[in-house]
């Protein structure tokens, strides 16, 4: 509230008092974590988010908030380290896995997102895994090509997706660039793939 009226500092002050109380930091984590980012209070930042790390180890939520403040900081090598760790953490658990993605996704953190399902797809072993999960990453990114690949996997790991992948793309493809590109992927696919039908 205090923020919304452009008072950070005494936002920030009623955010810290409420930050001693364990209880109550999943419910201002958010805006006070941001707060501090907004206002460049690295020091705080840092000490808030080393004291839940070692409180909640396990928080994924706070291990990839800590790489967001050290990227923040430009310590770029090192914020690359600490995202990997989470991504190599969750990587063994699906459940985890998915929400670590998913967080760097409302983070705009859409690298980190496509890699750790590319590192779970490794783990589980299986080439078509979280096929539309990257698919969709590759639609944000702006990455036409990639899309499509993981659309055909998406629906050649199951045939009863055919249907909803011709939708998908016949909405997403509208200039005759992407048609010309979509026809080349798939004239490629049945050349090397004759008696997969779905091509």
């Amino acid at each position: 509230q205090y923020y919304m009226q452009g008072d950070a500092d005494k936002a920030l002050d009623i955010y810290g008092e409420l930050s001693n109380d364990l209880r109550a930091v999943p419910l201002i984590h958010t805006n006070y974590f941001g707060l501090l980012l907004s206002t460049k209070d690295f020091k705080t930042a840092k000490k808030y988010i080393q004291r839940l790390s070692k409180t909640y180890p396990n928080n994924i939520y706070y291990q990839v908030d800590y790489g967001m403040l050290l990227s923040e900081q430009l310590e770029e090598e090192e914020a690359n380290k600490q995202f990997n760790r989470v991504i190599d953490q969750a990587k063994e658990d699906q459940y985890k896995l998915r929400v670590t993605a998913q967080y760097f996704l409302s983070k705009q953190l859409y690298t980190y997102a496509m890699q750790t399902y590319m590192v779970g797809r490794r783990a589980n072993n299986q080439n078509f895994a979280y096929a539309l999960e990257m698919a969709n990453i590759h639609r944000v990114m702006g990455n036409k090509g990639l899309m499509v690949e993981e659309y055909l996997i998406f629906a050649s790991a199951n045939p009863s997706n055919l249907n909803y992948v011709k939708n998908i793309l016949q909405n997403l493809l509208t200039e005759s660039d992407d048609l010309q590109s979509l026809e080349t992927i798939l004239i490629d696919k049945v050349q090397k793939k004759p008696n997969e039908p779905i091509y």
